[in-house]
């Protein structure tokens, strides 16, 4: 319990802090959740979405994010690497979005571990209620000793209540393949206008708290781990609600750059892991991320032009 009440502390100090130049974003370009699961298996987005409902304009996103670490769900099973994660998304401007995304990480002889198919609906509820349903295919693209490849599939369901200065956006989603375990988020994210650059440059401090929590923490430990932590291969997986075990508390903090289409956006992650059954001990972590997106419009010259080469390809 000391985690979430240092985490409401840290995120009131943001807030109060940044109270005198909070940033409401306006209508037609609220923000909505990303289902990009696999590199760090948090809801801390490769970009935030423009919301397809506001802007009716299809767009194609494209955009790559580095992690100095891999982690999942606040374990990195000592392994020392980092990894890339190049992703591109389409809005069809109606609420519907297409995705695909690949994973590189370092630690591999073969650095791409895995790809992603995504899909989901957007739907805003009414002026401060947003909600999205997703899906998502992973193909991994080698055998790897990580529990993580017993999933192939991942869907849910997210929400987002947007109070101007804070945005609280619990989550549920349900990943099965081999396995099958229910994973849930509570994200509490702020988003604080500090300054304007250039003519239409804008940057903004981006403090967020995680807490996830899952079913089926047994599920964090390698398959084959030459550890001393092991599995006992008599459980299996039961998603009850009320089998629900804290496995993870994150805080973040980021800084995005917007100028026209480009956004950057680095990122310091403080990774708080709760130990579950099984495992001697374990530290809490800190790493970094880094994102670049350019978002284009499907109306302009310039994504006309990239959608008449992709053809030719």
């Amino acid at each position: 319990m000391w985690h979430i009440k240092t985490f409401l502390h840290i995120f009131l100090v943001m807030k109060i802090f940044l109270a005198a130049d909070v940033y409401s974003q306006p209508a037609e370009i609220k923000k909505t959740a990303s289902a990009s699961h696999f590199l760090k298996l948090t809801r801390n987005t490769l970009f935030d979405q423009i919301d397809s409902l506001k802007e009716i304009t299809p767009s194609l996103e494209i955009g790559t994010e580095y992690s100095g670490k891999i982690v999942f769900w606040g374990r990195d099973y000592g392994l020392k690497q980092f990894g890339f994660q190049p992703n591109i998304q389409y809005k069809t401007g109606k609420g519907f979005y297409f995705g695909c995304s690949s994973n590189f990480w370092s630690g591999y002889t073969t650095p791409l571990m895995m790809s992603t198919l995504s899909l989901g609906y957007e739907k805003q509820l009414n002026s401060w209620i947003y909600t999205t349903i997703n899906y998502e295919h992973w193909i991994f693209h080698h055998e790897s000793d990580l529990v993580i490849n017993q999933f192939q599939n991942l869907y849910g369901i997210e929400f987002i209540f947007d109070l101007n200065w804070l945005r609280i956006e619990p989550a549920l989603y349900h990943m099965y393949g081999i396995e099958q375990t229910l994973l849930s988020d509570i994200s509490l994210k702020g988003d604080y206008k500090l300054f304007n650059f250039l003519k239409g440059g804008r940057v903004f401090l981006k403090p967020e708290a995680l807490m996830t929590s899952s079913t089926s923490p047994y599920l964090l430990f390698p398959a084959n781990s030459n550890s001393n932590t092991t599995i006992d291969e008599t459980v299996t997986s039961d998603i009850a609600i009320s089998n629900f075990k804290v496995v993870n508390y994150e805080l973040s903090l980021s800084i995005s750059l917007n100028y026209e289409n480009f956004e950057i956006k680095p990122a310091y992650h403080f990774a708080f892991p709760e130990i579950s059954e099984g495992e001697e001990s374990i530290k809490p972590f800190s790493y970094f991320t880094i994102s670049f997106t350019y978002t284009g419009f499907t109306g302009s010259k310039k994504i006309r032009s990239l959608f008449k080469q992709l053809r030719k390809l």
